[in-house]
């Protein structure tokens, strides 16, 4: 199976611009408290759900990608979001995370969800979880990590554990927050010249390594730099016209 990188995080982008509509625009409105199962806004919260779930899916298959690992985590895991980000080497996860924290801190902590409870019970459900649910995003992806599954078939209902019943709950502000942090390590050394001088010609998508990046992203007109597409191993030259950089195959 092959992988068109720059299509795939397309997609990601689009869907992750889905869910945010739904999060600055129809959560606004939700009532507050309870919601009805029923209620015509469940079916928004797990569309919402599932549009984020995938592109934050997509964004880790794209990335795994960049670090040499293949898109999908082992059989049977390929919708797990924890699996797919605890492979990654650690300097690229750290950096994931202190991009994470800053976009969940500042410039003040920030959290939202949403719970939804099935069970056989009439009385009302017990909301306490138990102690206060860390944000850590390891954490996060470890009860987020079937988000995708869960909530795309959720009106799929399966017969409900006697004493517990079910629970399951959306952290989409985290997940969000995960996804553009995510996005950003992606596109930290993308690179996208012109292949020749027409106005007309063809970008590039090229991924290039801190040095390679830092001389070919100057502002310095007319500039010249040879370097490596780390994607596909291509060598090119780089031209900054002072208007638009133009690469040739070496």
């Amino acid at each position: 199976m092959t992988w068109i990188e720059p299509v795939a995080l397309h997609c990601a982008d689009s869907f992750r611009e889905t869910a945010e509509s739904f999060i600055i625009g129809k959560f606004k409105s939700l009532p507050k408290g309870e919601l009805s199962f029923w209620h015509p806004s469940f079916g928004d919260i797990a569309a919402c759900a599932t549009n984020l779930a995938f592109a934050l899916e997509i964004y880790l298959k794209c990335l795994r990608l960049q670090v040499g690992l293949p898109p999908r985590a082992a059989a049977g895991a390929g919708h797990d979001l924890w699996r797919l980000y605890k492979e990654l080497p650690n300097d690229v996860r750290k950096d994931i995370e202190a991009r994470y924290e800053r976009g969940r801190t500042q410039p003040y902590p920030a959290n939202a969800s949403i719970s939804f409870a099935m069970q056989r019970s009439p009385l009302a459900s017990d909301w306490y979880a138990g102690p206060e649910k860390s944000m850590e995003l390891e954490q996060v992806l470890k009860r987020s990590k079937d988000t995708f599954v869960s909530w795309r078939y959720v009106f799929e209902i399966q017969e409900p554990d006697k004493r517990h019943g079910r629970r399951q709950t959306f952290e989409y502000l985290l997940l969000f927050f995960a996804c553009v942090a995510i996005n950003a390590v992606i596109s930290r050394n993308w690179f996208t010249p012109m292949l020749g001088s027409d106005s007309t010609a063809k970008q590039a998508w090229m991924l290039l390594n801190d040095i390679d990046f830092a001389r070919v992203s100057s502002d310095t007109p007319w500039k010249i730099a040879d370097v490596t597409d780390q994607y596909t191993g291509k060598r090119y030259r780089i031209r900054n016209s002072g208007v638009h950089a133009i690469a040739e195959e070496l």
